[in-house]
């Protein structure tokens, strides 16, 4: 037995088993290594976060950000005009042979409304209305046969000036993004935004910009250093050079709405 005084905080003396003692500084040694150990890794922590904002400040600080007016340079890049006015030419072309197509038809149909109605007067013999009946059956089968492929011809022409569309739309972006990368590297750039994007709400996707480090006009002119005169400043016309990019001319490519 030990005689030991505030041993459990009684503020007086009492006689404590040896063994009792032991435990009870053996409990204390362990709280202690695990306060010692807790604080440690939070000095740790708290140094390593300290550390990180050392470290990550100075490099947000030194980058660089450009901008770039996107649509402006799209439009007025010589290869979208000279594309958009090769579409609107074949357009022309192809709308003219559907529109044809579709004023013959029309009459068709006009002319088997009137034979209809001579073919169908109550006062012929019932056998001979029979007969007519079964013609005017085969004639009907037949315009909607030709209503049926001149839809078909339109929805195709369709599809394929949609798709003409997107070919030339992605070989004038492929231009801008290359020489907006070359623009970039050139002149130190860390990233490059577009300030004529718009988020899904309609809002602006750069809020803020003050259009010190806009690259639109650089990126433009040397676009368009090579342009064939007439495609700057003036009436655009087809080139052969942007001709590549488009796909081969299919059947028809209409702009009417009309059936």
């Amino acid at each position: 037995m030990a005689s030991r005084s505030t041993l459990f905080g009684l503020g007086e003396p009492e006689w404590v088993p040896d063994w009792l003692l032991a435990k009870f500084w053996e409990h204390r040694y362990h709280d202690i290594i695990r306060l010692d150990a807790f604080n440690m890794k939070r000095s740790i922590t708290r140094l390593t976060a300290a550390l990180l904002c050392l470290l990550v400040v100075p490099v947000v600080a030194e980058q660089k950000f450009g901008t770039i007016d996107l649509k402006k340079v799209f439009d007025g890049y010589w290869r979208t005009k000279s594309y958009s006015e090769q579409l609107k030419n074949e357009t022309a072309e192809s709308s003219q042979e559907l529109e044809r197509r579709t004023v013959k038809l029309r009459a068709e149909f006009e002319a088997y409304r009137k034979t209809a109605e001579e073919l169908n007067n109550p006062s012929l013999p019932k056998d001979q209305l029979d007969k007519n009946q079964a013609r005017l059956a085969q004639r009907a089968d037949e315009l909607r046969e030709s209503e049926k492929d001149l839809n078909t011809k339109v929805q195709q022409a369709r599809e394929l000036l949609a798709q003409r569309q997107d070919n030339a739309k992605a070989k004038v972006m492929e231009d801008i993004r290359k020489m907006v990368a070359e623009k970039g590297k050139t002149g130190g750039y860390d990233m490059v935004f577009d300030t004529s994007g718009g988020t899904s709400n309609g809002a602006p996707l750069l809020m803020f910009h003050n259009g010190k480090n806009d690259l639109s006009d650089a990126v433009l002119t040397q676009l368009n250093a090579n342009a064939p005169t007439e495609l700057i400043g003036g009436d655009a016309k087809p080139d052969a050079r942007a001709e590549k990019a488009l796909p081969t001319k299919a059947v028809g490519a209409p702009v009417s709405n009309k059936p």
